[in-house]
């Protein structure tokens, strides 16, 4: 990350809450979410807790919303795992189908990945900065060198990169020493049409008033993420259906959960009668009411998955 993007991690500013007022304000099972522009400014940040996820793009609805045209309307998902027996949140970051998948700080496009650590992400020439509270020493030195330094080796656990062949950039010349983004596993992106029936781990079905269709889900899509909505590249079904967002939901695997993120649609996601979530645990067997136009009945093995 260029060292001119940091300061944000030390200095106040007055609308934007910094990683030092966020580490002595909140629980160390929160993490700390910002954006920051090229010129190392910032006007949003948040604070996740467990189970709670956050979208990232252009569209009104996004809790981070930026209006540079190399952002989508919805370009990133970011979630924190509901539980976890770590010392860190487990946290996911996903690309919401936008042919521009995020670039990590090793140079790698990525179009998800699943980390306990802090994660340097960019968009463009807004970078994104994931940093879980509870990896941070409980005094933070002073100035901007000195914290960078106390923040761990990034350490990806797994990743779906941007394409079957990824290679990182150059080693960049503006960078403190001993910072090293190691990544535990690779996988290519899984289209998200059917997979063979010996493939499926889950089944999901999407239904209107006037058709119903039935997807096999493999294991590596669900760890890719499934996108529902109008978009080409998620699923969807054939009918008038402009109330659904052009990505409106997202299902994927976090840690041993499956969870469905509401990817800040304009008419919202329901599950039993009229109770709408952003961010949802699902069961073996669920049922979701997209834009009180789509059905959404998800069926899957959790040993299976486990």
């Amino acid at each position: 990350i260029p060292l001119r993007v940091l300061p944000i991690l030390h200095c106040a500013g007055w609308r934007v809450l910094t990683l030092r007022e966020a580490a002595a304000t909140h629980a160390r099972d929160r993490v700390f979410v910002v954006f920051i522009d090229s010129d190392g400014s910032s006007s949003q940040s948040r604070v996740l807790e467990p189970g709670e996820s956050i979208v990232f793009g252009r569209h009104d609805e996004a809790r981070l919303h930026h209006t540079s045209m190399d952002v989508s309307l919805r370009h990133v998902a970011i979630a924190v795992a509901p539980s976890s027996t770590a010392a860190a949140p487990l946290i996911r970051v996903w690309d919401l189908a936008t042919d521009r998948p995020f670039k990590t700080e090793d140079g790698m496009f990525t179009k998800a990945l699943t980390a306990d650590g802090p994660v340097f992400a960019s968009v463009g020439a807004v970078h994104l900065a994931v940093i879980p509270l509870g990896v941070l020493p409980k005094k933070l030195p002073i100035g901007t060198r000195a914290l960078w330094q106390a923040l761990p080796a990034r350490d990806v656990l797994s990743r779906v990169a941007g394409g079957s062949a990824v290679r990182p950039v150059p080693e960049p010349r503006e960078r403190f020493p001993g910072q090293i983004t190691r990544v535990t596993r690779v996988r290519s992106a899984a289209p998200p049409q059917d997979c063979a029936p010996g493939m499926a781990v889950a089944q999901l079905c999407l239904t209107t008033d006037e058709a119903s269709r039935t997807y096999r889900i493999s294991l590596e899509a669900l760890e890719r993420g499934i996108l529902i909505g109008r978009y080409h590249r998620c699923l969807s079904i054939a009918g008038e259906l402009q109330r659904l967002s052009r990505v409106h939901l997202l299902i994927s695997k976090i840690g041993k959960d499956v969870v469905a993120i509401d990817t800040a649609s304009s008419f919202g996601s329901t599950r039993s009668i009229d109770r709408s979530f952003e961010t949802a645990v699902l069961a073996e067997h669920d049922k979701m009411l997209l834009a009180n136009v789509l059905l959404v009945e998800w069926r899957y093995d959790r040993l299976v998955l486990a």
